[in-house]
């Protein structure tokens, strides 16, 4: 047994390479995650029966692995994975959802006819993508998971710049409303200063025709009854002339 994970890692890198022969769709949801290969570490050190509770099933397994190349469990997952399209398609593309769906695929598995149709798959794709091969698929794989990341980081910008769009639009018309709503205030100041400016000439004219008439009276009093009836004739004529309306 190796020290480390490193060679076990290693040969679970071309899980990926092929299940895109099988369904790209599936690879490249998984890559636009950002999964990796993780899910499938447990498959290969303990050959499933981590996540297998029929042992029936498991023995078939060991019996299988025992007798063929040790990359045989590689192939038996992507063949698994693949199988799985429709459920994993379904999935947001989003890490920890797919890991815990894809890791969990294994457990599904609970008669001996489905393990032998997937044990015959894996034959299949060995025999089309043998050992030899890999270092081609992986390769080809490697440009094509280089382009989904050139397409995500073009997307993100692109997603970037309609955020930035639309925060400018929105505090655009946050300045225009702002604008709207001072001009509509100092409208409604102008109009109160206008009703004001209004009343100014009624008050005048109050006062001027109070000043009028009070000096009106006085010259009458003085001429007809004296100075004694004055304040009087005053008092009644303020009287008449604060009901008057202005």
């Amino acid at each position: 047994m190796e020290s480390t994970m490193e060679g076990t890692l290693k040969l679970l890198l071309n899980i990926m390479p092929l299940i895109d022969t099988i369904n790209s769709q599936v690879s490249e949801h998984i890559q636009r995650a950002e999964l990796g290969v993780i899910f499938g570490l447990s498959w290969l050190i303990t050959w499933y029966s981590h996540v297998m509770d029929n042992l029936k099933i498991i023995l078939r397994l060991y019996d299988f692995f025992i007798a063929t190349h040790p990359l045989m469990p590689v192939y038996l997952g992507a063949v698994m994975v693949s199988d799985h399209a429709e459920l994993i398609l379904e999935i947001d593309c989003d890490m920890a959802s797919l890991h815990t769906v894809i890791t969990k695929i294994p457990s599904k598995i609970n008669s001996s006819e489905k393990i032998e149709s997937y044990i015959q798959k894996a034959l299949h794709l060995f025999k089309i993508h043998p050992p030899e091969s890999l270092e081609e698929l992986n390769q080809k794989w490697l440009e094509k998971c280089q382009q989904i990341q050139e397409e995500e980081e073009l997307k993100r910008q692109k997603e970037e710049e309609f955020y930035l769009r639309q925060r400018f639009k929105n505090d655009k018309n946050n300045q225009q409303s702002n604008k709207n709503s001072k001009i509509v205030k100092n409208k409604k100041f102008s109009l109160i200063r206008l009703k004001e400016n209004k009343l100014k000439p009624n008050k005048f004219l109050f006062g001027l025709t109070f000043t009028v008439g009070v000096a009106a009276v006085a010259m009458y009093a003085l001429n007809s009854n004296g100075i004694k009836d004055t304040p009087d004739l005053v008092s009644k004529f303020y009287q008449f002339l604060t009901l008057k309306d202005f």
